[in-house]
């Protein structure tokens, strides 16, 4: 009886070993995956930045062929449809 029970305890002892071995690599994967998803998330918003900075804007505005605003003009409107 006790020898059966040893060897019960030492089969329990492997499989809580060999489980928290599996967790421990599933962590270290998914930490890994975090890390590099990190990481694309930094380049992102560096990507965000570069193609919101003004100096761009105006690059593109001037290769579209687009000009300056001088003046503003407002279209002011009365009918029934500027009360909706």
């Amino acid at each position: 009886m006790a020898v059966i029970s040893i060897f019960l305890s030492g089969l329990f002892y492997l499989y809580s070993i060999n489980s928290n071995a599996v967790k421990g690599y599933q962590i270290r994967c998914v930490e890994k995956k975090l890390a590099q998803e990190e990481e694309k998330n930094e380049q992102l918003r560096i990507r965000e930045a570069e193609l919101n900075s003004l100096y761009r804007l105006k690059q593109e505005s001037e290769r579209m062929n687009m000009s300056e605003l001088r003046e503003v003009v407002y279209i002011e409107e009365s009918g029934p449809i500027a009360l909706k």
